[in-house]
């Protein structure tokens, strides 16, 4: 049930029992057939011949049907298997899909559109009548938990219609407007509005019947509750809201996790209400909305972002139309959003009014104000992804990398396992090898550890480190290392290991891998491969995915900003470094392979800065620890500053070797902590400053 930072998700259940009556009356005798409901306002017709539903797809009504209604439970419906008969009801979708084919047609054929929405065609119940998607929407009688919050906020108790017959018939907002900006409301105010308050109906109905103990299979809580389902999926799922989910998964990179996730919480609702587990129902709900909210974040973000795209590539007409689309999808979700945070509803709904023009602004005020309610919601950036194409911290790439920014997702799993107590090393061990969030365009996985274990690269700066450690896959070795509690790390405590694999996997390999794909992207670019989606631009772009992530906070960019917060530097590496990025993106694309050199050369220089801050600060940490007597937390940060210099000991053995083996000898974990370590290894590193092109005030002072 919906959440809100006002109201509890369990305050509704006594809304739920005042409306008890209600439902009964509404549902009981409507749900009695195995069928489904005979709502006030849906037609229903009795389909006595034998039909039969097939589909090659796996999302998909899986077996034949006869005698839709004769109350037997037909096959798994997009993977999740009915405790009910709920197959006419999973027809209500192949309307949407003919209505969808109407409305791309040119010219679009309104009187047609309006015949299906209004008298139905495919959903035929057992007394002959048929359920129409109208029907759902005209319905000025119903009062219920979540559908009351949108009747008062829209002020009108038919607001699913009002909305689709505007775009219909070009009245309301819609008038004076194009086929195609109409389109959007139609189109989307059925698959998406209409259709997933129709699966949060039922839900709701569930928990009533619930809540009232009526449990019956075929005509109780668990039939609503795959209703729910059958509106959500249907038997043609790309037409469907759940084809709009993996659509806007797509863009941000998250894939199926929102219908994978939903899936899941309706099979454990569905089970729950057999089982007459009224909490654990209740539970899957909450999860279940959750999913729901999650896709129409992603979907208000894409249409906002390409409301400026499109201005400015000058196509105005063009804008208007994504500003209805946005609008459209955004009508999901905008009540729960203004029970949030009425501020940001409001400002959202600006931008997408039809009465205003888009406005190019929008993008990154409707994702700033989206975001402003994850916490409410108990929703993460990572569960929204990244849009391609949209700034990712401050950088706005050029391709699509939003699988590459997922890596970060790893990382962050990472260290939540590693700072338990005891840390569960096989788990890590499983998500650096096996990986989880990045998903290839081919299905497989991106791994962490695929990219530290390669062992037949070679290329500028990485053939630096392979040489300097004699070990191709120097990076896997110190990080298995320290999980195995092997070489430099055998016999140390899980505080200590801990560190060399959490600064080995988010500062050693992510940084390794962001350089290689500058370097790549030079090589592409000295080559003349200047292709954004798949040349010397996308590499760039793929360096910023990496170093950044969708959650900076667990990738390099975090890193840095805590050192800069260490040595009164602030975010100055960040912002010199979202400057280059940028600069060296733009020269990539305009074909300037100078430009783009100047850009990289002045990114390695901000991560040498990050790194020496590193390295000075847990050396002087050893001092402050021996001088306080805590020979343990000394050893603790020797191999936290041993993590953090290996991210940079080969660019400075080439400086001046003397000092890189002067700092390696303090950080060597097969000699003892040193109290001297934190004077000699900044002196150290101040001698290669010269040679790097920095200066004491890049580096600031540690606090």
């Amino acid at each position: 049930m919906v959440t809100n930072s006002q109201v509890p998700i369990m305050a509704y259940r006594g809304v739920f029992i005042l409306v008890a009556s209600i439902a009964v009356i509404a549902f009981i005798t409507a749900c009695g057939g195995g069928d489904g409901e005979d709502r006030p306002g849906v037609e229903v017709l009795n389909e006595s011949e034998s039909k039969s539903i097939s589909k090659s797809a796996s999302k998909s009504v899986s077996k034949s049907v006869t005698k839709p209604g004769d109350g037997e439970v037909e096959g798994a419906i997009g993977g999740y298997m009915p405790a009910s008969n709920v197959v006419s009801h999973s027809l209500v979708v192949n309307d949407v899909a003919e209505i969808n084919e109407l409305l791309g047609a040119s010219p679009i054929d309104w009187s047609a559109v309006e015949k299906l929405y209004t008298e139905g065609k495919n959903s035929v119940k057992s007394d002959g009548s048929i359920r129409t998607i109208a029907g759902y929407a005209r319905n000025d009688s119903r009062s219920e938990a979540i559908w009351d919050d949108y009747t008062s906020y829209y002020d009108d108790q038919t607001w699913l219609d009002t909305f689709v017959t505007n775009a219909i018939e070009g009245t309301g907002p819609f008038a004076g407007e194009s086929d195609a900006v109409r389109k959007q409301g139609a189109q989307k105010g059925i698959q998406n509005q209409i259709m997933i308050s129709w699966a949060i109906h039922e839900l709701v109905a569930a928990m009533a019947k619930a809540e009232d103990g009526n449990f019956d299979a075929a005509s109780g809580a668990p039939h609503n509750w795959d209703e729910a389902w059958a509106f959500y999926h249907g038997v043609d799922s790309g037409n469907g809201p759940f084809g709009t989910a993996d659509k806007r998964g797509g863009n941000f990179g998250t894939g199926t996790a929102v219908n994978d996730a939903l899936l899941t919480a309706m099979a454990d609702g569905r089970d729950a209400l057999v089982a007459g587990d009224v909490n654990a129902a209740q539970t899957a709900m909450d999860e279940a909305i959750k999913q729901i909210r999650i896709t129409y974040i992603q979907a208000s973000i894409r249409y906002a972002s390409k409301i400026g795209s499109d201005l400015e590539s000058g196509d105005a007409e063009k804008a208007r139309v994504h500003q209805a689309e946005g609008l459209a999808f955004y009508r999901v979700i905008e009540p729960m959003v203004a029970k949030a945070d009425a501020e940001a509803a409001a400002t959202i709904a600006g931008y997408f009014d039809l009465s205003s023009d888009p406005n190019p602004a929008a993008g990154p005020a409707v994702q700033s104000a989206l975001e402003s309610i994850y916490e409410t919601w108990g929703i993460k950036l990572s569960d929204v992804g990244t849009l391609g194409g949209v700034a990712m911290g401050g950088y706005t790439p050029v391709s699509d990398v939003v699988t590459h920014a997922r890596v970060v997702s790893d990382v962050a799993e990472i260290n939540e396992l590693l700072g338990a107590s005891p840390i569960d090393w096989s788990a890590v061990e499983k998500l650096y090898t096996e990986g989880k969030n990045s998903v290839k365009s081919d299905g497989s996985i991106r791994t962490i550890a695929g990219y530290a274990r390669n062992d037949s690269r070679s290329e500028a700066i990485w053939d630096d480190y392979t040489s300097y450690y004699d070990d191709q896959t120097w990076l896997d070795t110190f990080v298995t290392n320290a999980i195995e509690g092997t070489g430099p790390f055998a016999g140390e405590s899980d505080a200590v290991r801990k560190q060399g694999a959490q600064k080995g996997i988010q500062n050693q390999i992510m940084i390794s891998w962001a350089i290689h794909e500058l370097v790549a992207a030079m090589a592409k670019a000295e080559d003349g491969n200047f292709d954004a989606a798949s040349g010397a631009p996308h590499n760039w772009d793929e360096a910023w995915a990496f170093y950044h992530g969708v959650d900076s906070g667990n990738g390099p960019f975090g890193t840095a900003d805590k050192r800069g917060g260490n040595f009164g530097t602030g975010t100055a590496v960040n912002d010199a470094l979202l400057t280059a990025m940028a600069d060296g993106r733009d020269a990539l694309v305009a074909g300037d392979v100078n430009a783009a050199q100047t850009a990289m050369d002045e990114a390695i220089k901000q991560i040498r800065i990050t790194y020496i801050q590193a390295s000075i600060r847990y050396a002087s940490k050893i001092g402050s620890d021996l001088e306080s007597g805590d020979a343990e937390k000394a050893r603790v940060h020797q191999a936290e500053g041993l993590a953090f210099y290996r991210v940079i000991e080969p660019m400075v053995a080439e400086a001046d070797a003397e000092a890189a083996a002067k700092i390696a000898g303090y950080f060597d974990l097969s000699s003892e902590p040193n109290a001297l370590a934190g004077p000699a290894v900044k002196s150290a590193l101040e001698s290669v400053y010269d040679t790097w092109g920095i200066n004491t005030a890049d580096v600031g002072t540690l606090q």
